[in-house]
Formats: C-alpha cells, sequence, structure tokens
C-alpha cells in the first residue's frame, strides 16, 4: 500500500465521521427540543438547585445492569438549554459549568451520546408514570 493509497483511506475514514458526527448532531438537537418541556415535570421537585439534571448512566455490576448518576453529562432546560459534559476537574453536585456537546470531539463526544441513548428509556419510563398517576387523579376527580 503506497503513501496516496492510504492517505486516501485515511480521508474516507474522515469524511464517514464527519458525517456520523453531523447525523449524531441532528438527533441531539431533536431530542433536545423533545425534553425541554418534560424535563421540568419528570424532575420536579429539581434534582440539584437550578433548571438541571445529570444523565442517568448504565452501570454493569455482577452481571446485572442498573443505572446511577454520570457526573460527566448533564442536560440543562430554561437558560442555557441543552446537553453538557463536564471533565473531572469540573465536578461538581450542581451543574453550571461544561462544555455544551457540540463543541466536544471523539471519544468524549461518543460516550455522551451512548449515555443520552441508553438514558431515554429511563425516561419514557417516569413519563409513562407521570400519565399513570394523571389519570388516576383525573378518575379520582371526575367521581
Amino acid at each position: 500500500m503506497n503513501i496516496e493509497s492510504l492517505q486516501n483511506k485515511v480521508e474516507q475514514m474522515l469524511k464517514g465521521e464527519k458525517k456520523r458526527r453531523e447525523i449524531a448532531i441532528k438527533w441531539l438537537n431533536e431530542i433536545d427540543d423533545i425534553l425541554q418541556p418534560l424535563m421540568p415535570q419528570l424532575y420536579l421537585p429539581y434534582d440539584f438547585a437550578g433548571n438541571a439534571a445529570f444523565i442517568p448512566a448504565k452501570i454493569k455490576s455482577n452481571g446485572t445492569e442498573t443505572f446511577g448518576i454520570n457526573k460527566n453529562v448533564y442536560f440543562r432546560w430554561g437558560c442555557g438549554n441543552g446537553f453538557y459534559s463536564l471533565t473531572t476537574n469540573m465536578e461538581c453536585e450542581i451543574p453550571k459549568g461544561g462544555t455544551e456537546l457540540y463543541e466536544i470531539y471523539g471519544k468524549e463526544f461518543w460516550y455522551c451520546v451512548r449515555c443520552i441513548v441508553e438514558a431515554i428509556p429511563l425516561w419514557v419510563a417516569k413519563i409513562d408514570e407521570k400519565n399513570v398517576a394523571r389519570g388516576k387523579l383525573i378518575a379520582k376527580l371526575a367521581q
């Protein structure tokens, strides 16, 4: 394999990565639009002071999967909307800083996207629980 052929393969790989990232960012924007009105309902009272919540993360332990708090990825609504990542030297209990996911590249970006994808079923379950509770309340009020 000559240098020119290797360079072409690397360029193709980079174009593919750029395209995958563009698709992921478009998807993140769509998820952001969906979550903005839902998050205040899912996290009232707020889990943290302010309009933010850490994204749950899958934790594998003894062959079972559970969800725990991921102190690296969080979602803000209201002011400064969107998904953010905290680096290890920025840990805090109340997420205020961090870097918007759109400004992150490489392995960290894809890790954050994976955490968000894995959290969606949890949010859906939480929404379903709230809908069931609302239905019960409405039925009780209608009696």
